[in-house]
């Protein structure tokens, strides 16, 4: 009778608890509640490029790459330490950041220019303060970029993708980003990353704010990926 007791209690407590799940130990609820915290605590933890250098030498602050380990081998921040976000725990992310007061500095693939797919996107000349370094060229300009490669995309625009321009001339023409289609949902393991570290007790996190290339000289890579684009 004591076992039933205890058995109900347990039953009971976790229909209670869940709310919208069977499992008591998922609540979405729960991750609506933390998700409307976060959004305000990430407002004021966007960094651009400059800023996430500069902090990253600091002491007490890491890089974290929350990606596959496939997609880290093939590239990453130089210095980034890895830990799948299928991996986080309490125990997990204890063990490598124990003091829960240290800076911790993200990025994710949505943040490197060369992974986007040109086949779902179209230009857009106004966000140009959001992209690190112009990476793009129209034909139209007529700049002769030292590595290109020609894409054909919808509606027959020809884009190059090319390396860092070398005359001021160039940069100011070539200061151009992408715009993802209004009819586009943006997915990216910034936000999740950044809502569970905040949810396990890490408060100093601040996010990658730009579009950054691996041709850009302010920021090093390291991975399979960027080794064969040096050679």
């Amino acid at each position: 009778m004591k076992n039933l007791a205890i058995l109900f209690a347990l039953v009971f407590s976790s229909t209670s608890f869940a709310q919208d799940s069977d499992s008591p130990l998922v609540s979405f609820e729960d991750y609506e509640r933390l998700m409307s915290e976060v959004k305000e605590h990430r407002k004021t933890r966007l960094v651009d490029l400059n800023q996430f250098n500069a902090m990253s030498q600091k002491k007490e602050v890491y890089i974290l790459d929350t990606r596959s380990k496939e997609m880290y081998d093939r590239k990453h921040v130089k210095g980034a330490i890895h830990l799948n976000f299928a991996d986080f725990t309490q125990e997990n992310l204890d063990a490598l950041f124990p003091n829960r007061n240290a800076s911790i500095l993200i990025y994710c693939n949505n943040n490197f220019m060369d992974d986007i797919d040109l086949s779902s996107i179209t230009f857009d000349p106004n966000f140009a303060s959001k992209v690190s370094r112009p990476v793009f060229d129209l034909v139209e300009l007529e700049i002769e970029p030292v590595v290109s490669e020609t894409i054909q995309l919808s509606d027959q625009t020809e884009t190059r993708i090319n390396s860092t321009p070398e005359t001021d001339e160039e940069i100011e023409m070539l200061e151009r980003t992408i715009a993802v289609p209004e009819t586009a949902i943006t997915l990216a393991l910034n936000i999740p990353t950044y809502i569970n570290l905040y949810g396990y007790g890490y408060r100093n996190v601040y996010e990658l704010s730009e579009l950054v290339s691996i041709y850009d000289e302010r920021i090093q890579f390291e991975g399979s990926e960027v080794t064969m684009t040096e050679n």
